[in-house]
This record gives C-alpha cells, sequence and structure tokens, in this order.
C-alpha cells in the first residue's frame, strides 16, 4: 500500500519526520504497524530521484521520474 502524498501539507521530507518519530516509539506501541512503516520508508526510498530528493508531487504509478520542484 502506498501512502497518499496528493495533500500538499505532506512531503517527502515531513514523511520522512514523521516516520522517524514513528521509529523512536517503543516497539510495543507500533509492533501491530511497523509493517505498514516499513512499507511506507521503503516506498519513499523508491521515489528518491538519483540527487537523493524527493518529487514536489506524489508520483502515480504511471508518472515520470520528472520533480516539478525548482529550487
Amino acid at each position: 500500500m502506498q501512502p497518499n502524498l496528493s495533500d500538499a501539507s505532506i512531503d517527502g521530507s515531513n514523511l520522512a519526520g514523521i516516520l522517524q518519530m514513528l521509529l523512536s516509539c517503543p516497539f510495543a506501541v507500533i509492533r501491530k504497524h511497523v509493517p505498514d512503516i516499513f512499507n511506507t520508508v521503503q516506498w519513499l526510498v523508491d521515489i528518491q530521484d538519483q540527487s537523493g530528493n524527493w518529487p514536489s508531487k506524489s508520483p502515480s504509478r504511471t508518472h515520470s521520474a520528472d520533480n516539478d520542484l525548482v529550487q
């Protein structure tokens, strides 16, 4: 299951911060959510571009690797 980042208030770096907080919780608290957390971490790694940056929009399954973010 892929997370939905279509909400503009969540991007890759925000999601990484949320995942870091979750993984800092005691294992007993997150035990039943660990598969979803790990799947989300893997998805986040998979959508990184060659520079290690995350796209500015959530990629769809048919979305190209182009990043619309200009900095």
